[in-house]
């Protein structure tokens, strides 16, 4: 195994009671406790996305979530159902300032949420696709990886995070569920040494076509 996740992960919100869905604030969007698309406990949050440039579910510090002390998660994931027969990008924000505005100490994921589909979504927060290599791994098993961008965040310092959807030109709903954080992942070192050994088999390879090369031409020569 190239990667080995660490084993905390924190809950910050299943819906399981009206209490937790009163943590979100919504704009624009509609909120409704159902058993439909459960995913962690008995209930999922279905949410209503109206037609607005950026409709959303809003966590803040001690109303949303209680630590904004990130530094030792790697990333942000929530299970998402789709419903519809079209796609929808969802995205994943997170703030370090109050003063934030999407661009300034935010920094958004986005991923694509197939139709008539239920999966994890997962914003990571920092690099996980090594030097020279096109992608990662998945931070979590069977997860669509979010693409991110934004402010480098101060992750001691988390204020808030934001679900949203943007300029739909009609009404979109979501099952949401097991809004986590989840851990860092590791294994750099074993990665470097994955490397390290697929190169040391291209250099034997390499050595071994170079000897037979050689002896080719030896008894080319002697034959003459």
């Amino acid at each position: 195994m190239l990667w080995v996740v660490a084993s905390v992960i924190v809950l910050l919100n299943s819906f399981e009671t009206p209490t937790e869905v009163a943590k979100a604030q919504p704009n624009q969007v509609r909120l409704e406790r159902v058993s439909q698309h459960a995913s962690h406990g008995q209930y999922a949050l279905r949410a209503e996305f109206q037609v607005a440039p950026y409709p959303s579910l809003v966590f803040r510090l001690g109303q949303g979530f209680s630590d904004g002390d990130w530094r030792p998660f790697g990333g942000l994931a929530l299970d998402v159902a789709n419903p519809d027969d079209e796609p929808i990008t969802l995205h994943l924000r997170v703030d370090d300032d109050p003063a934030a505005d999407g661009q300034w100490h935010s920094r958004t994921g986005r991923a694509i949420i197939p139709p008539k589909s239920q999966v994890t979504a997962a914003m990571p927060f920092r690099r996980i696709v090594p030097l020279g290599m096109r992608g990662g791994p998945p931070m979590l098993p069977n997860s669509v990886a979010m693409t991110t961008y934004g402010a480098e965040l101060d992750y001691s310092r988390i204020v808030a995070f934001q679900i949203f959807l943007a300029n739909l030109s009609r009404p979109r709903v979501l099952f949401l569920d097991n809004l986590r954080l989840i851990p860092t992942l590791h294994g750099k070192a074993s990665l470097t040494a994955k490397v390290k050994a697929v190169q040391n088999i291209h250099a034997q390879v390499y050595a071994t076509l170079g000897s037979t090369k050689s002896l080719s031409q030896k008894g080319g020569n002697q034959q003459q």
